[in-house]
């Protein structure tokens, strides 16, 4: 649901899933950058775990429509068995998904989908080796009850992929001017080191190892709406979005970040640049923070792009930001246990099911 994914036009969960929200996330979500990175990375990381099946908590039409996008998709390239579970039937029928626009010949001649509730899922307990749960539970209004019902249909020593956002629209900090300005779908908003400690106290432990931050740049860039200047403003989930000048200039950087998300992730890591943001981001040096992002773009961007991030940066050179919104920022990455995992737009977390009774 992260990355120009569609608003919703309701607040019925259920309502979600119908009309001009569905077709918005087939035509803009589904085969997004975003998508086909964190689906790859989640495929990969169930591969590895030698899983052969898994249950897709939340999963809008991933096991419905074959693109490249789509976590079923990823799943059954590597003969991983694929199960959808959403609120709605719609996302599991051909005739509505037909009706939205997808093509016939790009619809599952086999849809395994389940109708259900993440707060009360209709599967049996321990029946599960691995679940993910993608951009969902910041959507839910009991997060630890759906990680307890999670907990409770893995199997022994079972696994969960959690996509969570992170740096995303800055959740992770939950400000009030951003609330004022942008209404939001997420009704869950807190700090990753929060959300692992609520998987732990419904029985998970967390594979450090294993989870990681996705989209470090496009992730950074949130940090520009610490200035209202750069928030599109919408009040209401249902009315269009209003953008300034540099809201304008904040979305057209994103748009090239998200392209080479892949890329540059791979760059921070392995030339160590996460712990130079760490840093500066430790330190509250928010624009120290942006010129190492910068640094870290060269190579990779065409003219035309390397032009619009020429902007962008320009743009937050001459910004500054209110201490205490700083000072927020480099509270929560200073007290943080998992710093390299709040870098991201969103985090994964890899979950891993422990014995109650030990």
């Amino acid at each position: 649901m992260h990355e120009s994914g569609p608003q919703p036009e309701s607040d019925d969960p259920k309502q979600l899933y119908r009309g001009e929200y569905a077709k918005l996330y087939l035509e803009r979500t589904l085969s997004s950058t975003y998508s086909e990175i964190k689906n790859n990375i989640l495929a990969n990381i169930a591969d590895r775990f030698g899983v052969r099946r898994v249950l897709d908590l939340g999963s809008n039409v991933h096991g419905s429509v074959e693109v490249e996008g789509s976590l079923k998709f990823q799943m059954s390239k590597r003969g991983i068995d694929y199960i959808g579970l959403d609120l709605a039937f719609e996302y599991f029928d051909r005739q509505f998904l037909m009706e939205q626009g997808v093509l016939k010949d790009k619809i599952y001649p086999k849809i395994k989908g389940i109708v259900g509730d993440i707060l009360l899922l209709p599967v049996k307990s321990d029946s599960m080796e691995m679940v993910t749960c993608n951009d969902v539970l910041e959507h839910t209004n009991d997060p630890s009850k759906a990680l307890s019902e999670i907990y409770r249909i893995l199997k022994k020593e079972g696994v969960a992929l959690v996509v969570l956002p992170s740096l995303y629209k800055l959740d992770m900090a939950n400000f009030i001017h951003i609330e004022e300005r942008r209404k939001s779908s997420h009704l869950e908003k807190t700090t990753v080191d929060e959300w692992i400690q609520r998987g732990k106290e419904n029985g998970f432990g967390i594979d450090e190892e294993s989870s990681l931050s996705i989209g470090i740049a496009s992730g950074l860039s949130y940090l520009a709406w610490m200035d209202e200047k750069f928030i599109p403003e919408r009040k209401e989930l249902s009315t269009p979005e209003t953008n300034s000048t540099e809201s304008l200039i904040l979305k057209e950087a994103r748009k090239v970040f998200i392209k080479y998300n892949d890329e540059i992730d791979i760059k921070i890591r392995t030339g160590r640049i996460d712990d130079m943001l760490l840093e500066a981001l430790t330190k509250g040096n928010i624009k120290e923070v942006f010129q190492i992002l910068d640094q870290a773009v060269p190579g990779l961007v065409s003219m035309e792009e390397r032009r619009v991030l020429d902007s962008f940066f320009s743009e937050l050179d001459i910004i500054s930001f209110k201490p205490d919104r700083i000072a927020e920022i480099q509270k929560i990455f200073r007290n943080s246990r998992y710093p390299k995992l709040l870098l991201g737009s969103s985090v994964l977390l890899v979950l891993k099911k422990l014995d109650k009774n030990i």
